[in-house]
């Protein structure tokens, strides 16, 4: 059992772990009931009424910045292999949100701590919905919980371990050299071969997904050319069925 260091409330799971990952061992888990500062990927807040599973993972390791651009696509794989054995129909939209039809399910913001060029530490934070959700609040109707989808209680503590297990086996095979989290990646990802619509430094584009790199970049074809699509660069505002 992976062990667990829990707040009631706290600012944000990850930026705990940023702050005071100089008195942590690898692979130490924070979370929380309710996070004040709760963020998402660029920026945006995660919005939790204390029925969520928040939590987050510090790894001090040896890792080299490349392996970092691939946490977000092993941490998706690991959190989508185990909420795929509660729910089904459920797919991965790039680069790391969990996604039943078009409600989140579940999301990952990893973040990395790098100077001169080394590694230090990494912080993934998950946070996953497992309570009610009411749809007739404005800010959730994009939102899904499991308790909504499969009316079952489940439990935040085993939740947590259940991920944490399978992203430490995950990682392991990642630091072997084994590729098969991008085989999964690609399986359940949403966007593969569908139009979609961006915006990269202020231009719009249509595009079709061809494929994604080991690092996560999306590989599009416009109309003109192919391009390679960073998620920190890139607005996603629209994918065609």
């Amino acid at each position: 059992m992976k062990k667990v260091i829990h707040f009631e409330s706290i600012d944000s799971t990850n930026t705990y772990l940023k702050k005071k990952y100089e008195h942590y061992n690898d692979f130490q888990i924070i979370s929380a009931d309710h996070q004040t500062e709760g963020r998402g990927r660029l920026g945006n807040t995660w919005l939790d009424d204390g029925s969520s599973a928040l939590f987050s993972i510090l790894l001090k390791r040896k890792m080299e910045v490349s392996l970092c651009s691939k946490l977000p696509l092993v941490a998706s794989v690991a959190l989508h292999k185990v909420l795929n054995l509660k729910i089904k129909n459920l797919s991965i939209k790039w680069p790391n949100d969990l996604m039943i039809e078009n409600k989140k399910l579940a999301g990952i913001l990893t973040e990395s701590i790098i100077i001169d060029g080394k590694v230090l530490a990494a912080v993934v934070g998950f946070g996953i919905n497992l309570g009610k959700i009411d749809h007739s609040n404005a800010l959730q109707q994009q939102a899904t919980s499991l308790w909504n989808e499969t009316k079952v209680n489940y439990s935040i503590p085993t939740l947590i371990q259940e991920v944490a297990e399978m992203f430490d086996q995950e990682l392991e095979n990642l630091e072997r050299g084994s590729t098969d989290y991008m085989v999964y990646y690609k399986k359940h990802l949403s966007l593969l071969g569908k139009s979609i619509t961006f915006i990269q430094e202020g231009i719009t584009y249509e595009a079709v997904v061809k494929d994604i790199t080991s690092e996560g970049n999306l590989l599009v074809q416009t109309p003109h050319k192919k391009m390679s699509l960073s998620s920190g660069e890139v607005h996603l505002i629209r994918t065609k069925i």
